[in-house]
């Protein structure tokens, strides 16, 4: 009946729904702006939209691109200023 949150590939493989993410998430932004300059227009509900919307777009980025060989030769890097 719930909704199962624990799987994000199907958001991660589809391109428009990431860019709808995003997209969603900086017109949020931009309404929480206005809201700070505005009276009648409130911040926080469109500020915790906002950062839903563009962490949840920003973690199926990261579950593509966490094994690439970019992240991996910053990793060795981490590793070897260690030593």
């Amino acid at each position: 009946m719930g909704v199962d949150f624990t799987s994000s590939t199907n958001i991660a493989e589809n391109k428009f729904v990431r860019s709808l993410l995003l997209a969603g998430g900086f017109l949020l932004s931009f309404l929480a702006l206005l809201g700070f300059i505005l009276p009648l227009v409130p911040t926080t509900p469109f500020l915790i939209a906002a950062a839903a919307c563009i962490s949840f777009q920003a973690l199926s980025v990261a579950e593509n691109c966490g094994d690439g060989d970019g992240y991996r030769r910053y990793r060795s890097y981490l590793y070897d200023q260690d030593k």
